[in-house]
C-alpha cells in the first residue's frame, strides 16, 4: 500500500526506475592494452639480448623483462585517477554543494544543455497572490480584472480557505504549498491545527477540513470535503472544494463559461500562475467525508479564478545570460501554464522573442503549432524544418501535445521537436524524464536543475542533476532549537496517513549534487566550472600516464643494454617528486568564467594523439642522443665493462640518463596541464609552478655538477669527465624544452583558435 502512496511513487522513481549512468571505461582499457603491447615487445628485445649471452644470469633477466611489462600500470593507478575527483569534491564542499556519485563531476565537463524547473528554481518559491476573478466576471463584455480578498465573492473564498493541506508547526507556524501559504498571508486569516479550522473574520465564517484529497501532479488538482459555519447566521453546510489546473478542472465543471479559456489564457500571458476554483454542495452527514475522490470532483460549479505572482530570483537573469554567453543551450522544463512559461522564458532571453506553442484540437490528434496571436500554423517534423522555425521562434511543447507526439509520430520525429524545442509546460513528471532522455539520446551532456519531487525522474535521468534546498546559512550557525513539544495522537496520523506532503528539499532523495547554499542556480555553473576542471585534469592524467609508462619502458630497456641501472635513491627521488607533482596538478581551480569552447572528454581526440606522439618522438629521441652520442662521447672506457649481473655502480651513462628522467618527467607534467580555458593557468596555480621551477632549478644545478655532495647522495659521478659533457646535456635538456614548449601552443593553438599566454 505504501509504493501507491506519493512517497511511495517518489522511492520507486529513486531506488527502481531508472538506469544507472556509468562511466565508460572502453578507452582507458584499450590505452592501457597498446602501453602494454608497447612494454611486451621492449620486453621480448631485452629478452632476446639477454638470451643471447650465455653467461647471463636467466633468473635476473626474467625479473628484468617482468618489471619493464609492470611499468605500464603502476600500483598508483587507482589512486592517480581519483586524485582530481576527490579534489573536486572537496572544493564543492567548501561551497556547500554536495555530489553522491563523484564520478559524475567530470560528466559534468561534457553537459552542453542545462534543463532547468520553472517555480522554485528559476522564480521564486514564495508565491505572491495576486487577486480573484469572480466567476459572474468571467463571462462578461469586458476583460475583467482581479479582485484583493475583501472584494471577493465569498463561495471562492470557502474554496481557497478550506482547500489546502497546511499544517502547523511547534511554534504554531503555518508550513505547507507556498501557493496556500501565500493565500492566508495575504488575507488574514486564522488557521488552527490539528482542528484544521480556517477563521475568514471579515466574512464571519469557519471553514472546517473533513477529509482531503491530495494534490496529485498527474491529475493536477487537489480537493477537500469541508464544513462551512456562517457565524452571524449560526447555520452549517457540507461542500466540496477543488482547485486546480485550469484545463484539469475543466471537464469536470457542470456549466464552465464561454470565456474560461480567454480569460485564464489573458492572465497567463502576464506571466501569472492562474488556478481554477470549484465547489458543489453535499448533503450533510458523516458519509459525506467518506465520499470517493471520482464523486466528489465531479458536477462542479465554477467558484473563479486566483491568480498568483512567482517573481524571478535575483540573479537567475544573470547566470543565465552566463550560460548563453558560454554557448550552453538553457531549456525550461515545467509543469506550469504555457503561457507563464513562456513570459518567463522572454523574461530570461532562453529564446526568440516570438513564441510557438505546440497544441492539438480537442479530442483530436492532430497537432500544429499556435502563434502568440493564436494563429494556427502547419507542423512538419522534419530535421531541417523544425530547426529553421527553432531559429526564428521560441518552441514551446505542452505535456498534453508531447503525448499524442509520442503515440502518433515516430521517435526519431518526436526526439527531433524536443532537441529543437526551448520550453517544455505542462509536462508530468514522467515526461519531463522522457524529455531528458531524449535530450541524451541526441549526444548532448544534459544537466536538470530542479527542486521538487516532480523533478526526480528527470534528475536520475540527467547526466548532472542538480538538487536546490536553498539553506541560507550553514546548520552549524543556527541557533539551538527548543525541543519541540510532543507530538498529539491524531496529529501523527494526519502527518503520515491522509495527506502525504512533501518537504522543501525532496530532489535531493534522487539528485547526484545538492546545493545547500541557497536556491540560487549559479551552484549550477559551479558544477560546470568544476567538472569541466575535473575532465580536462582527469583526460591529460592519461596522458601523463601513458607517456611516463612508454619512457619508463623505454629507459629501463634502453639501460639494460648497456648493462646499466638505476640506484634506490634515483628511484626515490623520481617517485617524490612525481607524487607531489601528481597531487599539486589534481588541485587546479576553475576559471571564474566558463569557456564557450566544450572541453575533450576522450583519450581518442585527435589533439590527444597527436600530443602523445609528438611529446615521446621528442622524449624518444632526447635519450637516444644522451646515450648514444654523449654517453659514448664523454664516458670512461671502464663503465663498458660493467656486467649486467653486477651491483648498482654510478657512472656517467647512468648519471645522465637519472638527470634526462628528471627533465622528462617535469616537461611531461608541464606541458600536459590543461590551463586555460578551462582552468587556472599554470602562472595562477603557483603551487605547482614553484614546485616544477624548484624541481628544473635542482635538476640543472645537478647537471652542472654544482652540488658535488648532493649528487653522490643520489648515485651520481661526473669523474673523469670534461665539464663540456654537462653543457652538452644542459643544451639537450633546454633544447627538448624548447621543442616541447613549441609543439604545445601549436597543438592548443590549432585546437582553441586562441593564444592562451605562455604559461
Amino acid at each position: 500500500e505504501y509504493m501507491g502512496t506519493a512517497k511511495g511513487k517518489l522511492a520507486r522513481t529513486v531506488f527502481f526506475a531508472n538506469e544507472k549512468v556509468t562511466v565508460k571505461q572502453h578507452e582507458a582499457f584499450m590505452l592501457i592494452f597498446v602501453l602494454l603491447l608497447f612494454s611486451i615487445i621492449s620486453s621480448v628485445n631485452v629478452l632476446f639480448h639477454g638470451l643471447a649471452d650465455p653467461t647471463r644470469d636467466r633468473n635476473k633477466l626474467f625479473l628484468r623483462c617482468i618489471l619493464i611489462i609492470t611499468t605500464v600500470v603502476p600500483p598508483e593507478l587507482p589512486m592517480i585517477l581519483t586524485l582530481a575527483v576527490n579534489s573536486s569534491l572537496l572544493l564543492l564542499q567548501r561551497k556547500r554543494i554536495f555530489c553522491t556519485e563523484p564520478f559524475r563531476i567530470p560528466l559534468a565537463g561534457k553537459v552542453s544543455t542545462c534543463a532547468f524547473d520553472k517555480t522554485g528554481t528559476l522564480t521564486t518559491d514564495d508565491l505572491l497572490f495576486r487577486g480573484v476573478v469572480a466567476a459572474s466576471d468571467v463571462d462578461g463584455a469586458t476583460t475583467p480584472e482581479l479582485k484583493a480578498i475583501a472584494d471577493s465573492p465569498s463561495d471562492a473564498l470557502i474554496v481557497l480557505a478550506g482547500c489546502h493541506s497546511l499544517l502547523h508547526s511547534p511554534e504554531k507556524k503555518i508550513l505547507g504549498d507556498p501557493l496556500e501559504k501565500s493565500i492566508f498571508s495575504a488575507a488574514d486569516w486564522r488557521y488552527t491545527y490539528p482542528e484544521r479550522v480556517s477563521t475568514l473574520p471579515k466574512q464571519q465564517k469557519k471553514v472546517r477540513v473533513l477529509a482531503l484529497h491530495p494534490f496529485k501532479a498527474d491529475l493536477r488538482r487537489m480537493s477537500t470535503v469541508v464544513q462551512v459555519e456562517d457565524i452571524y447566521l449560526s447555520s452549517r453546510d457540507t461542500r466540496a472544494v477543488v482547485k486546480g489546473a485550469p484545463e484539469a478542472l475543466f471537464p469536470l465543471l457542470e456549466n464552465p463559461p464561454k470565456n474560461f479559456d480567454s480569460v485564464c489564457a489573458h492572465f497567463t500571458k502576464k506571466g501569472l500562475r492562474v488556478i481554477a476554483l470549484a465547489s458543489k454542495r453535499l448533503a450533510a452527514g458523516p458519509s459525506a467525508a467518506d465520499l470517493p475522490r471520482e464523486e466528489v470532483e465531479s458536477k462542479l460549479h465554477f467558484e473563479g479564478f486566483a491568480a498568483f505572482e512567482s517573481p524571478l530570483k535575483r540573479d537567475t537573469k544573470e547566470q543565465v545570460k552566463r550560460l548563453h554567453d558560454s554557448s550552453f543551450h538553457v531549456v525550461m522544463i515545467t509543469g506550469d501554464n504555457h503561457f507563464t512559461a513562456a513570459q518567463v522564458a522572454g523574461q530570461l532571453s532562453l529564446g526568440p522573442s516570438s513564441t510557438l506553442f505546440l497544441e492539438s484540437k480537442h479530442g483530436s490528434n492532430d497537432l500544429f503549432w499556435v502563434d502568440e496571436s493564436g494563429k494556427h500554423h502547419p507542423l512538419t517534423l522534419t530535421r531541417q524544418a523544425v530547426r529553421e522555425l527553432a531559429e526564428k521562434h521560441s518552441l514551446c511543447v505542452l505535456g498534453p501535445s508531447l503525448q499524442i507526439a509520442l503515440d502518433t509520430k515516430t521517435l526519431s520525429e518526436v526526439r527531433t521537436l524536443v532537441t529543437s524545442a526551448t520550453i517544455f509546460a505542462r509536462a508530468s513528471p514522467t515526461q519531463k524524464e522522457f524529455i531528458v532522455e531524449a535530450l541524451k539520446a541526441s549526444g548532448q551532456g544534459v544537466l536538470m536543475c530542479g527542486d521538487g519531487s516532480n523533478d526526480v525522474g528527470g534528475l536520475k535521468k540527467a547526466h548532472v542533476g542538480v538538487a536546490l534546498i536553498g539553506l541560507q546559512e550553514p546548520p552549524e550557525k543556527k541557533k539551538k532549537e527548543k525541543k519541540p513539544p510532543a507530538t498529539a495522537p491524531g496529529q501523527m496520523d494526519d502527518l503520515f496517513g491522509e495527506a502525504p506532503q512533501f518537504k522543501p528539499g525532496d530532489a535531493c532523495v534522487a539528485a547526484p549534487f545538492t546545493s545547500k547554499h541557497s536556491s540560487s542556480i549559479r551552484c549550477v555553473l559551479t558544477i560546470l566550472k568544476q567538472g569541466a576542471t575535473t575532465l580536462v585534469t582527469t583526460v591529460n592524467t592519461y596522458k601523463i600516464l601513458c607517456l611516463n609508462s612508454l619512457l619508463s619502458a623505454y629507459t629501463l630497456s634502453a639501460l639494460h643494454m648497456e648493462a646499466l641501472k638505476t640506484s634506490e635513491a634515483q628511484s626515490t627521488v623520481l617517485g617524490l617528486a612525481q607524487a607531489f607533482n601528481y597531487y599539486y596538478f589534481t588541485n587546479a581551480k576553475p576559471l571564474k568564467k566558463l569557456a564557450k569552447q566544450r572541453p575533450s572528454g576522450t583519450i581518442s581526440d585527435p589533439f590527444f594523439i597527436l600530443s602523445v606522439l609528438g611529446q615521446i618522438l621528442v622524449h624518444f629521441g632526447g635519450l637516444y642522443y644522451v646515450m648514444e652520442v654523449i654517453g659514448k662521447k664523454y664516458a670512461p672506457a671502464e663503465e663498458f665493462k660493467i656486467t649486467h649481473d653486477a651491483e648498482f655502480i654510478p657512472t656517467f651513462m647512468n648519471s645522465a640518463v637519472f638527470l634526462y628522467s628528471m627533465v622528462c618527467q617535469i616537461c611531461i607534467f608541464f606541458f600536459n596541464y590543461g590551463g586555460k580555458p578551462h582552468m587556472e593557468s599554470l602562472a595562477e596555480n603557483k603551487r605547482f609552478f614553484k614546485l616544477l621551477a624548484l624541481q628544473f632549478g635542482f635538476t640543472i644545478i645537478l647537471t652542472l655538477n654544482l652540488a658535488e655532495d648532493i649528487g653522490y647522495q643520489v648515485g651520481m659521478k661526473f669523474d673523469h669527465v670534461p665539464f663540456e659533457a654537462n653543457l652538452e646535456l644542459l643544451k639537450v635538456f633546454l633544447l627538448m624544452v624548447g621543442v616541447l614548449f613549441g609543439w604545445d601552443k601549436l597543438l592548443k593553438f590549432a585546437q582553441f583558435r586562441q593564444f592562451h599566454g605562455l604559461i
